[in-house]
């Protein structure tokens, strides 16, 4: 068996070059998955986060029970303010923030339109309490008056917007106002993408909901020692049959699932049909590789079976250079693919699509798929030549 093993070895090494060939085959398919699985991760990983610090403060949402559709952002009917004022009165509630919020779209002095090509445009009621939002003013100050907005640190590098330009925010009617400030998501420029128009709360009534006097939430903050499954038994009582009370957590899963299935689905989707195709193509090269080598090595395999190696020894010699280069191939794949999901989280960052990633989420689960794949498809496409062969 030493011989043959031997025999087998130096066969390999003769060949280096084509199946070094083949082995870049596998690398790229292994580090096209390997990447598109690391990013999927991470970017998860970053929403969630990002999510849970925007509503670390809230320990409820007011809301209506009937959602109504605006396209790429679900919004909630609006209902009567006055409906804050008796969630403050319930017991255990130590603080409420009225909620406006609908689409709006900013454009710049010289008509250049920011966002929209996926994630929201959102225009909303400045919240001054950063322990229920998670924007916070980087430059200028909130918006106190009609005609004021802030907008977030993305769209104001994106349009070269400065405190004190003026633009116009489509709502879809054109609203003209005077950048007063410049927010940042936490310590992002925005929110996975997600442009910000924010007014006063008198103004956003004006101009996304029509008039005064309504809302489309209500943000509650709980005493200390009031868990927030126990503040919501005590709201439901209270509340119209119209809306609902939900946890924050509920409102962070329900975030997290949306930008899910809205957009970082699609996304991640897409790169994996790439990783597909790339997997594809190196079992294509695999399978005419390893065909051409059992033609080339029939002198060989005879030599193999005089040194005293079975049918099954031949067969399994032929699976074991296929198993040594997809062994190789993954490995290298998997390392690309986590170099690979950096570039192209840069990539995006600097193209002004940033995702809230906190660094590179891998994972075990990442390795063994990707890695398995790589070893999988390589036997699978030396197989049948070993076979032949054999």
């Amino acid at each position: 068996m030493a011989e043959v093993l031997h025999t087998i070895l130096t066969g390999a090494w003769s060949r280096k070059r084509r199946l070094l060939a083949t082995a870049i085959s596998v690398i790229l398919g292994v580090a096209f998955l390997m990447g598109t699985l690391v990013i999927g991760t991470s970017a998860r990983a970053g929403f969630e986060t990002a999510f849970g610090d925007a509503n670390a403060g809230t320990d409820a949402l007011v809301r209506s029970a009937d959602q109504l559709d605006a396209g790429e952002q679900p919004l909630s009917r609006p209902f009567d303010e006055a409906v804050a004022q008796t969630i403050l009165s319930v017991e255990g509630v130590t603080k409420v923030e009225p909620v406006v919020e609908g689409v709006a779209q900013i454009m710049t002095a010289d008509g250049e339109l920011l966002g929209g090509n996926g994630p929201p445009t959102l225009g909303a009621a400045w919240i001054e309490d950063p322990a229920l939002t998670g924007y916070e003013l980087a430059e200028g100050r909130a918006p106190a008056a009609p005609g004021e907005v802030v907008v977030d640190k993305k769209s104001a590098t994106d349009g070269d917007l400065a405190v004190g330009d003026v633009v116009t925010i489509l709502t879809p009617d054109r609203v003209e106002a005077t950048v007063v400030g410049i927010a940042t998501f936490g310590d992002e420029d925005s929110l996975g993408g997600t442009t910000l128009a924010a007014f006063a709360l008198p103004e956003a009534q004006r101009v996304l909901l029509g008039g005064p006097g309504q809302v489309t939430g209500v943000v509650v903050g709980a005493a200390e020692g009031i868990d927030q499954a126990q503040l919501i038994q005590r709201l439901e009582p209270a509340l119209p049959a119209d809306l609902e009370a939900i946890t924050g957590d509920d409102l962070t899963e329900e975030q997290q699932e949306a930008i899910e299935s809205d957009f970082l689905g699609v996304f991640v989707t897409g790169l994996l049909a790439f990783a597909g195709i790339a997997l594809l193509v190196a079992a294509f090269s695999i399978f005419n590789t390893f065909t051409i080598l059992a033609a080339q090595r029939t002198r060989e395999s005879a030599l193999l079976r005089t040194l005293g190696a079975s049918r099954a020894q031949v067969l399994i010699a032929g699976v074991a250079e296929a198993a040594v280069v997809g062994v190789l191939g993954a490995a290298l794949g998997v390392a690309g693919g986590i170099g690979l999901a950096q570039a192209l989280l840069a990539l995006r960052g600097s193209a002004g699509m940033g995702l809230p990633v906190d660094g590179i989420t891998v994972n075990g689960s990442h390795l063994a798929v990707a890695a398995g794949v790589g070893v999988v498809v390589t036997i699978a496409g030396g197989l049948a030549p070993a076979w032949r062969a054999a």
